[in-house]
C-alpha cells in the first residue's frame, strides 16, 4: 500500500479556519458523507468515539482522527490543510493542528487500518514534508507532495 492508494487527488482541501476542535469533525464527517454514502451523523458519532479513546494530535501539527465504520466497503481518505490551526485538547500538543488526515476504515479490516495509520505518521514525520504542505499553493500541489514516494 502507498499513499497514492490511499488519497485522491478530489480529497485534498485547503480550509479556511473551522474554528474547533468540535467543528473541524463535523466538517470532516460531512466530508465523509460525501465520499461513502454514509450518513454524516454516524461518522461523527464513530469520529468523537476514537477520539475519547485518546487524542488522535500527533507532533507537529499533524492529526489522523479515524474511525471504523461497519457499512463502509472500501478504505476513504480525506486531507485537509486549515489556514489556522486547531487546538486539539491535548496536553501533549506542542502547536495548533493545522494538517488533518482522515481515514475512514471498513470495521473488518485491522490489519489495513494499521498499515494506513503507520504509513501516514512516516511520510508526516519529517519536517520538511509538513513545511513543503504549508508553504503549497493549491490543493494539487499538496496532493504531489504526500504522495511523493
Amino acid at each position: 500500500m502507498n499513499l497514492k492508494e490511499l488519497l485522491q487527488p478530489s480529497s485534498v482541501i485547503v480550509s479556511p479556519a473551522l474554528g474547533g476542535k468540535k467543528r473541524l469533525f463535523a466538517a470532516l464527517a460531512e466530508r465523509g458523507e460525501l465520499a461513502t454514502g454514509i450518513k454524516d451523523q454516524l461518522i461523527l458519532s464513530k469520529l468523537l468515539e476514537r477520539e475519547r479513546l485518546g487524542s488522535t494530535a500527533m507532533q507537529g501539527g499533524l492529526a489522523i482522527p479515524h474511525a471504523r465504520l461497519p457499512e463502509l466497503k472500501k478504505i476513504v481518505a480525506l486531507f485537509l490543510r486549515l489556514d489556522a490551526g486547531i487546538d486539539f485538547e491535548d496536553p501533549s500538543q506542542e502547536k495548533p493542528i493545522d494538517l488533518v488526515f482522515l481515514l475512514l476504515v471498513p470495521e473488518q479490516e485491522n490489519k489495513l487500518h494499521l498499515q494506513a495509520l503507520a504509513l501516514i505518521a512516516k511520510k508526516f514525520r519529517e519536517d520538511g514534508v509538513r513545511a513543503a504542505i504549508r508553504a503549497a499553493t493549491s490543493p494539487d500541489a499538496i496532493y504531489r507532495i504526500i504522495v511523493q514516494e
